[in-house]
């Protein structure tokens, strides 16, 4: 055995752990400047070597083509995300063994690797006992549909719980909230799992949001509360273009995949109220994020976007494709920082947020500008800027934080930059956002595999998913994310997996989503039931949060459970 290489993953790889530019930098830029003529190797084991120049290129040959006699073995340190590419990477060079862990240089044999379990499951070998057996997505999907059976108002029969805190925790209001983004991000999610016999639950969770609907001007309006309690039905008075864009979503999406306009009547008052939403006046030109809200946020733009085109196309509307333009407009202007090349988190505000960065390179891949200004940009043009929002997302957010539930390091994405001596959250919710967006960008397939194993930690038994590996203050402004199954990080695990994910957020898709191979959904035969009477709504459920700050509101749909706080 020859042991070819025992250095720490910045020789393997001089990127590491960030994705780098694009294109990514050879091995040779970053160690061998004086030697730039002589060309170099790719990330690997030969990584630091240059062609010509020190001499290998016999043995690299020899490696690759097994003409040596002897087997080829390398050891990688201080590796945080070692169960993902390091293992392919060897293997192409010929390799036969190695062995890889986080653990640094100096002590690289004190432990197993964190992630342990992750290389014997991309090895094809079977576990050890420590480790815990893979959840399935469809348990997942499962879990989701059994939340919504816990519901108890007959108002708001089908909505989904959308936490499970643990018995004893303080405020109990959290047990019987179901947030409106979390029901449309699960519908979406259930909707192209494309499991059939889950049809029912989507149409229990839409009929749970119509009925919690609050109906303006004569019932031609309708607007999605920020939450309600399953148990007396009251919902929250303030509203979110954010969340109320997700809602629009899935009841398009319905519409789409069902043929059914059982909704229809709803889907238009929803349109009506994200089109109030939008200030033309020269200083902004752009949605606010909520009723009597003056901020615009990024990620709410990406909302509305595709929740307005979706629904311009089924309806052939050009009133709501003229909107959805202008959402689009504004993404590729001024919410997009040119000098970081990356998104704002809002106009006007050029901090970062995670999911500005996912779900922006999801519009940029996903939106098909033949219209209005962003037809401007080419799609060579989006590509190149979805990638570098991906890069400066993996070099500001990636974390890795022990979840004391499964017992196991979870290695994905905070929501935030962590103040200095902060510790980073891995967000379940997130980090799903960032294996889709990764799916639908070039050449991140092993960024892809490394992050569905760095979040599998995050997964219980019973198909749940954290909403954060422990619990943690995220941000200077000390809102928390608690480490409890959520319906939220629960349908992103759901909908990264999903069999018809490409449909999710893809303009180009809704023309094809009868071809071969979609799901097969039967419309229901109910008619669209009357709207309710315009009769005040019940007053929130107390204690009701604080009012969100614009610098969190503006990027989350929600204030998620964080001690009356939101993103």
């Amino acid at each position: 055995l020859i042991v070819a290489f025992e250095q720490n993953a910045t020789k393997w790889d001089p990127a590491w752990p960030a994705l780098g530019s694009y294109p990514r930098p050879k091995c040779l830029d970053l160690i061998r400047t004086d030697a730039r003529s002589q060309g170099a190797h790719p990330p690997g084991p030969w990584c630091p070597y240059c062609y010509n120049w020190d001499g290998v290129d016999a043995v690299v040959s020899a490696a690759a083509g097994g003409s040596s006699g002897s087997a080829f073995g390398a050891l990688v340190y201080a590796a945080n995300n070692g169960a993902g590419a390091v293992p392919a990477q060897a293997a192409a060079a010929g390799f036969s063994y190695i062995y890889v862990t986080d653990a640094p240089f100096e002590s690289p044999w004190s432990a197993l690797p964190s992630y342990w379990c992750d290389l014997l499951s991309a090895a094809g070998l079977p576990p050890s006992s420590s480790c815990p057996p893979l959840v399935s997505v469809a348990t997942s999907a499962a879990w989701l549909a059994s939340r919504s059976a816990e519901s108890a108002s007959a108002a708001t029969a089908g909505s989904l719980v959308s936490y499970d805190p643990p018995a004893g925790t303080a405020g109990s209001w959290w047990r019987d909230r179901a947030y409106a983004y979390d029901q449309a991000a699960a519908a979406v999610a259930l909707l192209l799992h494309g499991d059939a016999q889950l049809q029912p639950t989507v149409e229990a969770i839409l009929q749970g949001v119509s009925a919690a609907l609050v109906w303006e001007q004569d019932a031609s309006i309708a607007a999605a509360p920020f939450y309600w309690d399953v148990t007396s039905g009251a919902a929250s008075a303030t509203r979110f273009t954010g969340a109320h864009a997700w809602v629009t979503y899935a009841f398009a999406l319905f519409e789409l995949l069902t043929g059914s306009r059982e909704h229809a009547a709803t889907l238009d008052a929803l349109c009506g109220w994200l089109a109030a939403r939008y200030d033309n006046s020269t200083d902004k030109e752009c949605f606010v994020g909520g009723a009597n809200v003056a901020w615009c946020s990024t990620e709410h733009h990406i909302d509305i976007y595709f929740a307005l085109s979706l629904s311009a196309w089924l309806r052939r509307s050009d009133a709501l494709d003229s909107l959805a333009r202008a959402a689009a407009a504004a993404l590729v202007g001024p919410l997009w920082h040119a000098g970081e090349a990356r998104f704002n988190q809002g106009l006007g505000d050029s901090s970062s947020a995670l999911d500005c960065q996912t779900w922006g390179a999801l519009f940029l891949l996903g939106h098909n500008a033949t219209t209005g200004a962003a037809a401007a940009m080419p799609a060579s043009e989006r590509g190149e800027r979805a990638a570098s929002a991906l890069a400066y997302m993996h070099s500001t957010f990636y974390a890795k934080q022990q979840a004391p539930a499964t017992g196991r390091l979870a290695r994905g994405y905070a929501p935030y930059e962590a103040p200095p001596g902060q510790t980073k959250a891995v967000w379940g919710e997130g980090s799903y956002g960032a294996v889709l967006a990764f799916e639908r960008s070039a050449s991140h397939e092993a960024a892809e595999a490394d992050l569905l194993a760095g979040v599998a930690p995050l997964s219980l038994a019973s198909g749940a998913v954290l909403y954060a590996a422990n619990e943690t203050v995220v941000n200077g402004e000390g809102a928390t994310f608690f480490d409890w199954p959520s319906v939220a990080s629960t349908a992103w695990r759901v909908l990264a997996s999903a069999p018809f994910a490409s449909i999710f957020w893809n303009e180009s898709a809704y023309a094809e989503v009868n071809g071969t191979g979609m799901p097969t959904y039967t419309a229901a035969p109910t008619a669209q039931p009357p709207p309710p009477s315009l009769s005040p709504s019940p007053p929130p459920a107390p204690p009701p949060p604080d009012a969100p700050s614009p610098a969190r509101a503006r990027r989350r749909h929600a204030p998620r459970p964080r001690r009356a706080s939101c993103l």
